[in-house]
């Protein structure tokens, strides 16, 4: 999962486009917070296993100063119980014949 501008993106190991969450009528969730975002997931039966930042960008600082340019994405990784069938699916789906 990537908190992206309040909303969720979910990265299901298929190597397609991340997917943002949406409601019943195909509206984006919306979240006041990170930790919002977070109890969603835990309601939908999603266990928080780890985090990971990754920072992108270089910078510059020498001995008059200097420039940098980072910026840092934090992903949340989830799990849950899934039915052998579910499974399946998703190992279909993450690679190519």
């Amino acid at each position: 999962m990537e908190f992206h501008k309040n909303c969720i993106k979910l990265d299901d190991g298929t190597n397609k486009k991340k997917q943002t969450l949406k409601d019943e009528n195909g509206k984006e969730l919306k979240f006041t917070s990170l930790i919002g975002a977070l109890n969603y997931m835990s309601l939908q039966g999603w266990d928080l296993v780890d985090t990971k930042s990754v920072t992108s960008g270089s910078g510059y600082v020498g001995t008059y100063g200097g420039a940098s340019s980072t910026s840092t994405k934090i992903y949340y990784i989830f799990s849950r119980d899934v039915s052998e069938e579910e499974l399946m699916h998703f190992v279909k789906d993450s690679y190519k014949e």
